[in-house]
Protein backbone atom coordinates (compact mmCIF):
# COMPACT_ATOMS: atom_id res chain seq x y z
CA UNK A 1 0.00 0.00 0.00
CA UNK A 2 0.98 3.71 -0.69
CA UNK A 3 1.34 6.94 1.20
CA UNK A 4 -0.93 9.44 0.05
CA UNK A 5 2.14 11.49 0.00
CA UNK A 6 3.93 8.78 -2.38
CA UNK A 7 1.06 9.06 -4.25
CA UNK A 8 0.90 12.68 -4.39
CA UNK A 9 4.15 13.10 -5.50
CA UNK A 10 3.98 10.47 -8.16
CA UNK A 11 0.76 12.25 -9.67
CA UNK A 12 2.83 15.69 -9.57
CA UNK A 13 5.79 13.94 -11.84
CA UNK A 14 3.14 12.92 -14.08
CA UNK A 15 1.11 15.30 -14.82
CA UNK A 16 2.55 18.65 -13.99
CA UNK A 17 -0.20 19.55 -11.55
CA UNK A 18 -1.11 18.40 -7.99
CA UNK A 19 -4.26 16.34 -7.61
CA UNK A 20 -6.58 19.76 -6.00
CA UNK A 21 -4.94 21.60 -9.05
CA UNK A 22 -6.01 18.60 -11.27
CA UNK A 23 -9.43 18.55 -10.20
CA UNK A 24 -10.49 22.20 -10.29
CA UNK A 25 -9.29 22.14 -13.64
CA UNK A 26 -11.27 19.40 -14.37
CA UNK A 27 -14.32 21.10 -13.14
CA UNK A 28 -13.72 24.44 -14.96
CA UNK A 29 -13.41 22.50 -18.12
CA UNK A 30 -16.73 21.02 -17.64
CA UNK A 31 -18.16 23.76 -16.31
CA UNK A 32 -16.63 26.02 -19.43
CA UNK A 33 -18.70 22.63 -21.40
CA UNK A 34 -21.87 23.79 -19.97
CA UNK A 35 -22.00 27.05 -20.59
CA UNK A 36 -21.27 26.99 -24.09
CA UNK A 37 -23.07 23.61 -24.47
CA UNK A 38 -26.69 24.02 -21.94
CA UNK A 39 -28.37 27.29 -20.59
CA UNK A 40 -28.10 26.37 -17.65
CA UNK A 41 -28.07 29.37 -14.75
CA UNK A 42 -24.83 30.12 -13.47
CA UNK A 43 -25.61 28.91 -10.02
CA UNK A 44 -26.95 25.55 -11.93
CA UNK A 45 -23.40 25.23 -13.34
CA UNK A 46 -21.32 25.74 -10.40
CA UNK A 47 -23.51 23.47 -8.43
CA UNK A 48 -23.38 20.76 -11.12
CA UNK A 49 -19.47 20.87 -11.22
CA UNK A 50 -19.08 20.63 -7.54
CA UNK A 51 -17.64 24.17 -6.74
CA UNK A 52 -19.49 25.95 -3.70
CA UNK A 53 -20.40 28.69 -2.99
CA UNK A 54 -21.07 30.77 -6.38
CA UNK A 55 -18.59 33.09 -5.26
CA UNK A 56 -15.70 30.71 -5.36
CA UNK A 57 -16.46 29.25 -8.68
CA UNK A 58 -16.17 32.97 -10.06
CA UNK A 59 -13.16 33.62 -8.54
CA UNK A 60 -11.69 30.42 -9.60
CA UNK A 61 -13.15 30.43 -13.17
CA UNK A 62 -12.08 34.34 -13.48
CA UNK A 63 -8.40 33.10 -12.56
CA UNK A 64 -8.33 30.31 -15.12
CA UNK A 65 -10.15 32.10 -18.15
CA UNK A 66 -9.52 35.88 -17.62
CA UNK A 67 -13.46 36.47 -17.52
CA UNK A 68 -16.16 35.88 -15.25
CA UNK A 69 -18.27 32.82 -16.45
CA UNK A 70 -21.05 34.99 -17.66
CA UNK A 71 -18.25 36.52 -20.26
CA UNK A 72 -17.27 33.24 -21.42
CA UNK A 73 -20.95 32.02 -22.17
CA UNK A 74 -20.92 35.44 -24.15
CA UNK A 75 -17.96 35.10 -26.34
CA UNK A 76 -18.92 31.81 -26.95
CA UNK A 77 -22.27 32.21 -28.23
CA UNK A 78 -21.06 34.84 -30.66
CA UNK A 79 -18.10 33.09 -31.89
Amino acid sequence: MFSQYYLSRKFKQCTGFGFSEYVQLVRIREAQRLLRETDLKIIEVAACVGIDPVANFHKLFKSTNGCSPLQYRKRQRRG
